[in-house]
């Protein structure tokens, strides 16, 4: 447990000079909103001007803060996935067109990721051959 003034007294040690109190009590302000910190139940009301600090007693929350939810992920738009062989691949570039007359006024994106190999992966020659034809496609495509 410690004063609002202690804690004062600490952070301004701590920094190598003296916090103003504004500062400190919008530092203590908000570790109550985040709930690291409670009144003690002997404290002086909170909150107070830097007079009164060394009546107001903070302790540690007992009680763990609330765990903020986790982000959602923002989701544009629909999308799919699959795993394709070269076949695949190319009856999906002759339905391009298709696709897009469907989709008309909305936007299509194609994202691509290419695997050669599989525990094993191919010799430096053969990437840099492939890295050559993939460029003429996009030049952000290339193997690493």
């Amino acid at each position: 447990m410690a004063s609002a003034l202690s804690l004062s007294t600490a952070l301004s040690q701590n920094a190598g000079h003296p916090l103003p109190w504004p500062l400190v009590r919008d530092a203590i302000d908000a570790a109550f909103k985040a709930a690291y910190l409670e009144l003690a139940p002997d404290s002086a009301p909170w909150p107070c001007d830097v007079v009164a600090a060394g009546a107001v007693r903070l302790r540690v929350r007992e009680a763990a803060p609330p765990t903020p939810p986790e982000p959602q992920p923002v989701r544009e738009g629909v999308t799919a996935e699959a795993d394709l062989g070269v076949y695949e691949l190319q009856e999906l570039a002759e339905t391009a067109a298709d696709l897009l007359n469907i989709a008309a006024g909305y936007d299509i994106r194609f994202r691509l990721r290419i695997q050669v190999g599989g525990s094993e992966s191919p010799p430096p020659e053969v990437v840099a051959r492939l890295n050559e034809r993939l460029v003429e496609v996009s030049k952000e495509l290339k193997l690493t």
